[in-house]
């Protein structure tokens, strides 16, 4: 059977968006899961609250070196994006598993929409157009500076017509789908639930580009179904500065353990002023509006949802681990 798309990271941030707009818009779809049955593969789909996903086949595997199936497209949302782990945890998720998609694509001659980051544009001195490819830099975090080399090996392997590499923003939940998507290891999940005091190691200047999941999976799957000229995207939503986040999450009891975590994490986001996102993303923005597709302001009300549920997930958790720690 040859497939009408091929998604890997169905279950991401990202991905479960893609699928979403695939299964509106496509007839055949496999998923390529690292789980270990079916079965699990298929509960964790159903988990996702994005509808009827029976019509979703699923491959068992590790797709950097698992037989895969024959598709028309190929959509790869997969990746470690652990800011925290070392080079070597990101090497096989985000440059292995590409070079291998890349290779699967060109030989088959059919399309590689490539999910990658805006943070590819950090540490430029000029800014990052659709038509230029990034360039590493040794003060990335391993997490860029891997999806920096994948996204180079994929443009010397798969040719102009077939490659779509679509760079985004950070993404957060939609306010209707915080029970589904918000993400307890999500870097503003962890400096909105140690509060302020995190937030402050960060220069109030500092701007950060978010949009909400199912913007950000629209905006995709709208691009990958059309014909174009240019081979990258630049889904990148709204900028909001560090002060206006710092401001809608109010100082609440928390643990000077979780304090200090959230300062560890806000310090690593903020590495001096080269640390900034030099980046167009005017094209793709307007080409996006003419096809209806647009980013949605996050207002008062929406941040104050999201401070609210994660305070009450963060208090939950340590009701959790309080009763795991008590001696019986």
């Amino acid at each position: 059977m040859i497939y009408d798309a091929m998604i890997l990271g169905p279950t991401g941030q990202v991905g479960r968006h893609i699928l979403r707009e695939l299964m509106q818009r496509t007839s055949s779809i496999v998923a390529v899961m690292r789980r270990s049955s079916v079965y699990e593969a298929q509960d964790d789909l159903d988990t996702l609250g994005i509808g009827d996903v029976s019509c979703v086949d699923i491959v068992l595997g590790d797709a950097v070196d698992c037989d895969l199936p024959d598709a028309r497209a190929v959509f790869n949302a997969a990746g470690n994006t652990n800011l925290s782990a070392g080079i070597q945890e990101h090497w096989a998720p985000n440059v292995l598993l590409n070079t291998r998609l890349a290779t699967y694509c060109s030989d088959r001659v059919v399309p590689y929409h490539y999910i990658s980051t805006v943070s590819t544009a950090l540490f430029r001195r000029y800014h990052l157009l659709e038509t230029n490819d990034p360039i590493p830099d040794v003060r990335m975090t391993p997490y860029t500076l891997t999806k920096v080399l994948g996204e180079l090996a994929a443009t010397s392997i798969v040719p102009p017509p077939l490659l779509r590499i679509y760079r985004i923003c950070d993404v957060v939940p939609d306010l209707l789908r915080l029970e589904h998507d918000w993400r307890r290891d999500h870097w503003l999940s962890i400096l909105t639930w140690a509060g302020k005091r995190a937030f402050d190691e960060i220069p109030h200047t500092r701007d950060f580009y978010l949009a909400t999941g199912s913007e950000v999976g629209k905006a995709i799957v709208t691009l990958a179904h059309r014909e174009h000229t240019v081979s990258r995207f630049h889904v990148i939503g709204n900028r909001y500065y560090a002060g206006y986040l710092a401001s809608r999450s109010d100082m609440h009891i928390t643990s000077n353990k979780a304090v200090q975590y959230g300062q560890q994490v806000a310090r690593m986001l903020y590495r001096g002023e080269a640390w900034k996102w030099p980046i167009d993303g005017d094209s793709t923005r307007l080409y996006l509006e003419s096809l209806g597709v647009t980013y949605q302001r996050l207002n008062d009300d929406y941040w104050t949802a999201f401070r609210d549920f994660t305070i009450a997930r963060g208090l939950s958790q340590r009701t959790k681990e309080t009763e795991v720690s008590s001696p019986s």
